[in-house]
């Protein structure tokens, strides 16, 4: 690991100790007006995958459509999770 990537981890950690004892948590804002079985789906396959939650939602859009129903197999990277679970409409 790069030593100015340990760093920034490190300072990270402490902040974010910082804040749990003072009662904080620090975590991505959601768009509020996503859908609610979007945000099901967000939370589901987000522990499986370091995709933004930008890009699943723009993943859960694409396949929407038929051609995308086709070509499920076929997609690279953390959005398979979400494409391979049938979590779209």
């Amino acid at each position: 690991m790069h030593p100015v990537n340990a760093i920034v981890k490190a300072i990270g950690r402490t902040l974010k100790g910082v804040l749990a004892r003072s009662g904080y948590q620090l975590s991505r804002a959601l768009p509020e007006d996503m859908q609610t079985d979007h945000v099901a789906t967000l939370r589901r396959v987000q522990p499986y995958t370091m995709t933004t939650p930008e890009r699943i939602l723009s993943c859960i859009g694409a396949s929407d459509s038929p051609a995308a129903a086709s070509d499920r197999s076929h997609r690279p990277g953390g959005g398979q999770a979400l494409i391979s679970r049938g979590e779209t409409r």
